[in-house]
């Protein structure tokens, strides 16, 4: 027998006479030992306390949006999409010149990047980001809230679209707690206005075309609640081109009101694919991004079976944890019709393994805050490395669906379908795919040049520059170089980065192999070897063995004090 064997007898046979004490013990270890791995998205949003958004969770949302007196925007956002990163600026400038309106409407965010509002944003169907929903007064369930369509990006589109809905919500509903959003009826003497109002010293009308889609009168209404002893109020004039501002005191004019809104460290980067990055897009797609769709059913379903497929067969690592687990969902989706987000959270539950990619560990991608890089870069980095090992065009037509169907930035995505339209005229070969998947790139890093999503220690720039590939050319004096750009590009998707402690580095692709033996498998043989015992691979019943032992040994010697304290009390000694 080997040692392992004996041991393996010795601790079951221990084991035997001390189940009650040691089996307990193992229960309480056992959920530690099962979660090590699990790590979650930093929890670091667009907002803070600071701002007049309120910060929405999983734990707060129902009561913080749910049965209020006043009408509710929220904005649904994912901390690393680069327009999510633009819009948020806007967003809480805009809640801090509305705080005169907080008695009307109130603004909320919530990031779905979180994990911990994974169903929350699923189960109000949020699919794109930034997206913007309004709840009415006294709202009681999902059910209630409405996506705002046409997504207001600045200052004066978010002013009239959210007066427009506010005007909607009063004409429904007559809030009594509401400033008076009516039209004066025709005929009505200035007089009359001030009846029953002692406290009343000015009457503001504004005269505006119905028709008319700016609210200058709701605004203004809206804009001075706060102003006790003035009445505000806005009447119907057809033939107004231009609104008309009248301001009335009794016997005098005078003009009183001023709108209180207002319309008007670098370091070098150092570049390379990385096989963390790959496993953290890769598990950020399947356990976050997809899931957040409600239900995928028709081009959603085929769009997802496409790429799912395209990526398993096309991975250029040969890990086979992510090849299997691929594959069976994959396997799994040909048989349905329709797929919810809890089911196919589910299955993914049900076919990953132990070492599966669930931990999110950007390397190459890594931001110098969390609403940096991250997810987007990886994926990009994804895309990059499939094409480099491919059947020509099918790949981008499958990268073009996903993006299409699942990639949570609206922007980003109907952008890149843009250029997708045209896969069958641009490609016509292998190399085409590699080069027009670079160009995409490169258009996407030049639009978010200089844009607040822009890491400030990694800003965008045409890739690849100079210092990585002088051949390459793009420089403002000279075109690019497509043969060697080409050249460049296979060889920097082919080296992959790896942390020499990962599990699966051994399970790389052939043409991967012999970079592990000259780079990494030296180094890594020689840390095991200095290493008197590899705990990653002892038996777990060798680790009771030698929690028995030592209860064993601490039992021997509390009988020897037991016995020793009662010889002496005793009065009986040995010479």
């Amino acid at each position: 027998l080997n040692f392992i064997d004996i041991n393996t007898r010795i601790c079951l046979a221990f084991l035997c006479a001390m189940d009650k004490i040691v089996v307990p013990f193992l229960l309480l270890t056992l959920p530690l030992t099962q979660s090590r791995n699990v790590e979650k998205v930093p929890s670091e949003g667009l907002f803070t306390e600071e701002d007049k958004v309120d910060i929405l969770s999983q734990t707060n949302f129902d009561t913080t949006i749910y049965n209020q007196p006043v009408l509710y925007i929220v904005l649904y956002y994912n901390r690393w999409c680069g327009h999510c990163i633009s819009f948020a600026p806007t967003y809480k400038q805009f809640a801090e010149q509305m705080a005169d309106w907080s008695n009307v409407i109130k603004f909320a965010a919530i990031d779905c990047a979180d994990d911990d509002n994974d169903d929350l944003c699923a189960d109000h169907s949020i699919e794109l980001f930034p997206s913007l929903k309004y709840f009415p007064v006294k709202s009681s369930s999902v059910k209630d809230g409405v996506f705002i369509e046409d997504h207001p990006r600045t200052i004066d589109q978010l002013s009239t679209k959210l007066t427009e809905l506010i005007v909607k919500e009063y004409k429904l509903k007559q809030h009594t707690e509401w400033p008076n959003l009516n039209y004066i009826e025709e005929n009505t003497a200035v007089e009359s206005l001030y009846q029953n109002e002692e406290e009343l010293n000015y009457v503001v009308i504004v005269f505006q075309n119905p028709e008319s889609k700016e609210f200058l009168g709701e605004q203004l209404v809206l804009d001075s609640m706060k102003y006790k002893n003035i009445l505000h109020q806005y009447a119907k004039q057809k033939q107004l081109n231009v609104p008309t501002l009248a301001i009335f005191k009794r016997k005098e004019y005078q003009s009183i009101y001023e709108s209180p809104v207002n319309n008007d460290n670098f370091v070098t980067p150092k570049e390379q694919l990385h096989l963390s990055d790959l496993k953290s897009a890769l598990s950020y797609m399947l356990e976050h991004e997809i899931p957040m769709r409600k239900a995928i059913t028709g081009e959603k379903l085929t769009a997802l079976k496409n790429f799912l497929s395209t990526t398993a067969k096309y991975l250029p690592l040969e890990m086979k944890t992510v090849s299997k687990v691929l594959n069976q969902i994959v396997h799994w989706l040909s048989d349905q019709e329709q797929v919810l987000s809890k089911d196919f959270s589910h299955q993914l539950q049900m076919v990953k393994e132990e070492n599966f990619p669930s931990a999110v560990n950007w390397v190459t991608c890594k931001g110098s805050s969390s609403q940096y890089r991250g997810y987007p870069c990886g994926l990009w980095m994804l895309f990059h490395t499939v094409t480099n090992n491919f059947d020509p065009k099918i790949v981008l037509k499958h990268i073009a669906g996903y993006v299409r169907e699942f990639f949570g930035c609206e922007e980003c995505a109907r952008n890149f379908g843009k250029g997708a339209a045209k896969i069958d005229q641009d490609v016509e070969n292998a190399e085409d795919v590699v080069l027009w998947l670079w160009r995409s790139h490169n258009r996407a890093n030049y639009f978010l040049k200089g844009k607040p999503s822009e890491d400030p220690t990694h800003p965008k720039q045409q890739f690849p520059p100079n210092s990585l590939c002088p051949k390459c050319g793009g420089s403002d004096e000279q075109a690019w170089n497509n043969g060697e750009v080409l050249k460049f590009l296979i060889k920097f998707y082919s080296e992959l980065k790896m942390n020499s402690n990962d599990k699966e580095l051994k399970e790389i692709h052939p043409k991967f192999q012999q970079f592990w033996k000259d780079n990494v498998a030296f180094e890594y043989k020689q840390d095991k070897n200095n290493s008197w015992l590899d705990w990653n691979q002892v038996s777990l019943c060798l680790i009771v063995w030698i929690i028995c032992s030592s209860i064993a040994v601490l039992l021997y010697f509390m009988i020897r004090l037991l016995r020793s304290k009662f010889s002496s009390k005793s009065g009986y000694y040995k010479k």
